[in-house]
């Protein structure tokens, strides 16, 4: 599941790419002169933020990921620190106190180190819940982010109108970028947990096979094959991302391994495991019985039982095996293709 902690913490720095207007301690002459530097610094972290997404994606070394991260926690904590001591323009402080707001909740929210927990914790001991409520809470800071990112776009507009400079109305290429970047997250936490929700029902079913509790067992096919049904009927309402729909087929692929194995293959491993069981502790009862079990008139009866379950044993073993091998390959291909996947359209936004 490396790709998956990967991918997602592109999701956890997204809320970081907006329209930030980064500025210097220093004064200057003119209102457009420093509208000029604030976006000349705008540009500056942008690339940063863009360069360290594609970076994250690429790096296939945790220490050197955290590493990155830990650069742009600096990055920003420097930024936050040249605009604290910016001096007002003209008595003007709106821009300056607006950017110290929001870079202050940038800084916090990177020390938080909120995508860590999807991308350097292994998944296997955390639910669908806590993953799904970590990614919806990037989502809500996103949004947070987001908006005050718009605040200060309009603080901006109000500045250079008050003191008569003329903005550009050419749109920034690199907020266009950042724009694909967060559609690019999104699409992927989507289908991430469309696959993770199916995933983790199927893990805790094989634990459960593997503990003998057939109760719970059966309660969590039935939850998976409904999980399965529900994440394909969901996948049918997904277009391509930019003309590529791999992730969408190899999600698909490993849904449908899912609803089979839990609709066709799984009740017939529980069925044989729960006729051992029976059939063990009917052995039990006729070692007990010591010679008498020689002249026990069920004698033929369990050594037909006892052949069935051992042709059944070898039958449901090559099963398994077989369930095994598929299991691990569409696994292997989820990862492979959800990496190129982010690789490739990261790569594209960057160039």
């Amino acid at each position: 599941m490396k790709s998956a902690g990967k991918i997602a913490m592109i999701g956890a720095i997204s809320f970081l790419l907006q329209e930030v207007f980064l500025c210097s301690a220093q004064t200057f002459h003119t209102a457009e002169n420093y509208i000029i530097k604030l976006r000349n610094e705008h540009q500056l972290i942008l690339k940063e933020f863009l360069f360290f997404s594609g970076e994250v994606v690429h790096s296939r070394n945790i220490d050197e990921a955290i590493a990155m991260q830990a650069h742009l926690i600096a990055s920003v904590g420097n930024t936050l620190h040249r605009v604290s001591e910016l001096s007002c323009y003209m008595e003007d402080c709106s821009m300056r106190d607006s950017l110290v707001s929001y870079l202050s909740f940038v800084y916090r929210v990177l020390k938080e180190d909120r995508f860590q927990k999807l991308n350097f914790y292994n998944l296997n001991h955390m639910s669908y819940n806590e993953v799904d409520s970590i990614i919806s809470a990037n989502g809500a800071t996103d949004r947070e982010m987001h908006q005050k990112a718009k605040n200060l776009e309009v603080t901006q507009l109000v500045f250079a109108k008050r003191f008569n400079v003329a903005l550009s109305p050419e749109r920034d290429p690199l907020s266009g970028k950042i724009e694909v970047v967060n559609s690019l997250n999104d699409y992927y936490n989507y289908l991430f947990l469309i696959f993770f929700k199916s995933y983790k029902l199927e893990y805790q079913l094989l634990e459960e096979i593997d503990s003998m509790d057939f109760k719970a067992a059966e309660n969590t096919r039935m939850k998976l094959i409904e999980s399965a049904i529900e994440g394909l009927s969901n996948l049918g309402t997904i277009g391509p991302f930019k003309n590529d729909s791999t992730l969408i087929l190899v999600c698909r692929n490993i849904l449908t391994f899912y609803l089979a194995e839990a609709h066709f293959q799984v009740p017939v491993i529980t069925d044989y495991f729960k006729k051992r069981e029976l059939f063990e502790t009917r052995y039990e009862d006729y070692q007990l019985k010591s010679e008498s079990f020689l002249n026990d008139p069920g004698l033929d009866e369990y050594n037909c039982e006892a052949e069935i379950l051992n042709n059944t044993h070898e039958e449901v073993l090559l099963l398994q095996q077989e369930l095994s091998k598929q299991r691990s390959s569409l696994i292997f291909k989820w990862n492979l293709v959800s990496a190129d996947f982010m690789k490739k359209h990261i790569t594209g936004i960057n160039q």
